[in-house]
């Protein structure tokens, strides 16, 4: 059987693709970075948990129900910067795909993973640093469960 998870065969342990989605009849385009999760498809959610704190909102899970879609609003990837920014973490652990995303926004609601954006590299260098860090699974986990 040949494995659906794309990160499988991939040099590095994320990615960043694309994923559709539709809102009121409107489609459109935003960028995700999947890691390969070294603990749990719950990896994402757990760091920025780690980072700040529990989430403002939860959303259905974009690939399954069990894993939900968590927000944080107006949070600093750089202490020492104003600029603020929202993080959508989620993930999927299945027998065909096994990874952790985060999609960011900055204050615009612009997407910081689109290729045109000037902050792309530093976004993606923070989340793949952030993902390295402890990360809080076990605490992250018994919040959300309460």
């Amino acid at each position: 059987m040949v494995s659906q998870n794309p990160l499988e065969n991939y040099p590095d342990p994320y990615i960043v693709v694309p994923y559709s989605t539709e809102q009121d009849s409107v489609q459109s385009e935003v960028y995700m970075i999947r890691h390969r999760p070294p603990r749990s498809a719950w990896d994402s959610q757990a760091m920025a948990y780690t980072q700040f704190g529990k989430w403002n909102k939860t959303y259905t899970g974009i690939y399954h129900k069990a894993i939900p879609q968590m927000v944080w609003f107006n949070v600093k990837l750089d202490p020492q910067s104003n600029a603020t920014y929202t993080i959508i973490a989620s993930g999927t652990e299945t027998m065909e795909a096994y990874f952790c995303t985060l999609m960011i926004f900055d204050s615009k609601d612009m997407d910081c993973l689109n290729p045109d954006h000037p902050k792309r590299d530093l976004v993606i260098r923070w989340a793949n640093e952030k993902m390295n860090d402890t990360i809080e699974l076990d605490a992250f986990l018994k919040t959300y469960r309460n």
